[in-house]
């Protein structure tokens, strides 16, 4: 606390023993002090720190001790201490900090002492949960610590090659954005192991492993819209690859064809014959059309329409099909193996009688209309 009202024990000017408050606080705040300038330690270009608890990653989780230790820093140059909570170790380094690594500080070291040090401890300061990284060109781009550090990261720009955007392999998680353009991909991925491929236009949730970029959940299998039209539908293609069907005409049904869905007429398809012998095929009264059909019969002579065996033709049961003389030739319904039921006789009446076939049963057909 910063209040002008404190809970921690305060010391009084006339109190004995002021040595015994005062440590006491100490330790008390210790965790705060974890991976601060031990200045009983530091001495020449040696840099002293204090340890204390933390959340060890890795495959064992576990809140591990770090001692209190010292580390050698470069002299004549820029030192970058951090801490890496996955080894529990505290390095320098002349380049920048790492990311995926604790910031401590930066480290002025002359040739033989220490000439200046900036705290670069922020434990629970707010950060920026989501960064925009400009990924333009065809070079491969390494986040920095501050980029790496958020949750969301976005990147954008126009590509013109294949690129890899390189993130700290300690364990972490982010949701990547892939916003830019050009016609190439975009692989998250670690200095090491394997990576995962975001697709433009989509997102993904990805997590470092301590060795690979894996994925949580995947932008790369995003469906990508193939329709194009007002009334399109989406189906399965190959192995489920999303495909447009266009929008059918209208009066039309969408049935199933070959195993795939299709559109097609309802109408019942109309077969005009003109010989003196017809033999029904299933396309008389196809499945697009509720197994309906129509059959007309035009000869001036006599002619027959026979219905062939079901062992031979399989119309499903239901089947109706209409069959009308045109000609001036009486038309005759014929059979072959199967039954035919009518309740008179099995010819039309006259030029333009109809007559009309039913499929009762497997190897049943009903006859009715206008019979002689």
């Amino acid at each position: 606390m910063a209040d002008s009202t404190t809970n921690l024990d305060t010391i009084a000017t006339a109190q004995s023993q002021k040595e015994v408050t005062a440590n006491a606080e100490d330790d008390a705040e210790s965790p705060s002090c974890f991976g601060g300038r031990r200045a009983s330690t530091t001495t020449g270009t040696t840099w002293g720190y204090y340890g204390g608890k933390y959340i060890a990653g890795g495959a064992s989780p576990a809140i591990t001790m770090l001692s209190n230790g010292t580390i050698a820093l470069t002299v004549s140059n820029t030192n970058y201490v951090e801490f890496d909570p996955v080894a529990g170790t505290v390095s320098a380094n002349t380049t920048a900090f790492t990311a995926g690594r604790v910031p401590l500080y930066t480290v002025v070291a002359g040739a033989s002492t220490i000439t200046s040090y900036t705290d670069q401890r922020c434990w629970g300061a707010p950060f920026n949960p989501r960064v925009t990284v400009n990924v333009a060109g065809s070079s491969n781009v390494t986040l920095t610590r501050a980029q790496a550090n958020a949750q969301i990261i976005e990147c954008t720009g126009t590509l013109t090659g294949n690129i890899q955007v390189i993130v700290p392999l300690n364990p972490d998680e982010w949701t990547f954005y892939n916003n830019t353009s050009g016609a190439f991909s975009l692989t998250v991925i670690g200095a090491s192991g394997t990576g995962v491929v975001v697709a433009q236009g989509t997102r993904a949730i990805l997590y470092a492993d301590g060795t690979n970029v894996v994925t949580v959940v995947s932008g790369a299998a995003g469906m990508t819209n193939p329709m194009t039209t007002a009334g399109d539908i989406i189906d399965g293609g190959s192995s489920g690859t999303p495909q447009r069907l266009a929008i059918g005409s209208t009066g039309q049904s969408l049935i199933v064809v070959a195993g795939a869905p299709a559109w097609t007429s309802t109408t019942p398809p109309v077969n005009p014959q003109t010989g003196t012998t017809y033999t029904l095929v299933l396309a008389d009264a196809p499945a697009a059309s509720a197994n309906q059909g129509i059959v007309t019969m035009n000869n001036a002579s006599a002619n027959t329409l026979t219905i062939p065996a079901n062992a031979s033709v399989a119309f499903p049961v239901g089947t109706v099909i209409s069959v009308i003389q045109l000609g001036a030739g009486q038309t005759t319904i014929a059979i072959t193996t199967d039954t035919l039921n009518n309740p008179s006789s099995v010819t039309a009446r006259a030029r333009y009688s109809t007559l009309v076939l039913t499929k009762v049963a497997t190897t049943v057909w009903v006859l009715g209309g206008d019979m002689t």
